[in-house]
């Protein structure tokens, strides 16, 4: 099956408890480590910021009150059942003047050079082409604007990946009994084991272009921060 239209079957699955699914996998912790990112992505009032694979808002929510009135806040993603999670969410927040792309990264409707900054947070492992979508995030970049992904990334230390990976068995029976379906969870333990190293990625971002390529891992490398500069 090709992987974008896997994505998507899988998301529209997993989209109506998608969040519940998140804080009982991670134990809340999924919440500390993106108010981390928020704060790497160095994103401050009038800034305009595309959320790339935004699914469910929650970045877009820690960015909106940032970037103030000023500033735009824009999601982009593949699947509308996401994209809809997100728009009611930012809606009930409050925010409404949050915009909304349903759209593949690897092919965006956007002009060049559009925003100041890209997140994309546990986003990136899902596209079926990550050099062509990294490619497309360095097009609509401003020069010097700044791209932050989040993802998850392999723990150095031989204990921490193999506790890791025992727990992450576990995912399939948690989303069958929450979800009603096991099948988007073992798809998510397949795509963070075939997701590359923080090293490869930073490869990745420089062959897309980016200068400054940098990473930071979380908890152990469980999770890693990577950040560009176009």
């Amino acid at each position: 099956m090709e992987k974008t239209q896997l994505v998507n079957e899988v998301f529209d699955v997993a989209s109506p408890r998608y969040d519940l699914m998140n804080d009982i996998m991670s134990f809340g912790t999924h919440r500390f480590l993106k108010s981390i990112f928020r704060e790497s992505t160095g994103v401050h009032p009038g800034n305009n910021v595309l959320d790339v694979a935004g699914g469910t808002g929650d970045i877009s929510l820690l960015l909106a009150p940032v970037v103030g009135s000023q500033g735009s806040i824009t999601i982009l993603d593949i699947n509308e059942s996401m994209l809809r999670q997100g728009r009611d969410r930012l809606l009930d927040a409050g925010f409404a003047s949050v915009n909304y792309i349903l759209a593949d990264a690897e092919s965006m409707p956007i002009s060049d050079e559009s925003y100041d900054c890209i997140t994309i947070a546990f986003g990136i492992r899902n596209m079926s082409h990550m050099d062509v979508a990294l490619a497309e995030c360095w097009r609509v970049l401003r020069v010097g604007g700044r791209l932050s992904v989040l993802e998850f990334s392999h723990p150095k230390i031989d204990s921490l990946r193999v506790l890791f990976n025992i727990y992450r068995q576990t995912w399939p029976v948690i989303g069958q009994f929450v979800v009603g379906d096991s099948n988007p969870y073992r798809y998510l333990v397949e795509s963070i084991d075939r997701h590359p190293s923080a090293e490869a990625m930073d490869m990745f971002l420089e062959s897309a272009g980016f200068r400054a390529s940098v990473h930071h891992s979380l908890l152990g490398g469980i999770v890693t921060i990577h950040r560009g500069v176009k």
